[in-house]
């Protein structure tokens, strides 16, 4: 019987694996043509994501894709679309959503140009830095005061 390291071991590889499959099923739908607008596009990394290259690509215009998933690493992304407001399609829950996302933004220029304006002129980036942080802050002192009232 595998050991819960190993499990989780496996459970990683096989996404891993079916991350690959994905992006290979990309390449493989497209003409060579639509695979060099993708250029056009940002794709988060399978299933990582990349939070700086969310915010660095939507800085620019640059629109793209993200697959969320179980995993907090998975998430992440997806949540920086959607504080952003962009078109829910942009997040893609499965590998499929995900192929058919890539291959609509490749094959849509227009659509790919008007989300680029509304990026910049709305000035989406700016929506990752509202709020307040320090409610944060707030919640872990609160957490530390509980715990010291327990242990006094």
């Amino acid at each position: 019987m595998a050991s819960p390291q190993q499990r989780a071991v496996e459970q990683f590889a096989s996404r891993m694996a079916a991350a690959i499959v994905a992006l290979l099923r990309i390449r493989i739908a497209l003409s060579e043509t639509q695979f060099k607008r993708l250029t056009s596009c940002r794709y988060s990394a399978l299933p990582f994501g990349n939070t700086n290259g969310v915010v660095d690509a939507f800085s620019v215009g640059l629109p793209g894709i993200c697959k969320t998933g179980r995993e907090v690493f998975e998430r992440i992304d997806g949540a920086m679309f959607m504080r952003a407001y962009m078109p829910g399609w942009m997040v893609a829950e499965t590998a499929e959503e995900y192929i058919e996302a890539a291959v609509r933004l490749a094959n849509n220029h227009d659509e790919r140009e008007s989300l680029r304006r509304y990026m910049l002129e709305k000035n989406v980036v700016q929506r990752f830095f509202e709020g307040r942080p320090e409610v944060f802050g707030e919640m872990v002192l609160d957490l530390v005061n509980e715990q010291r009232l327990r242990t006094a």
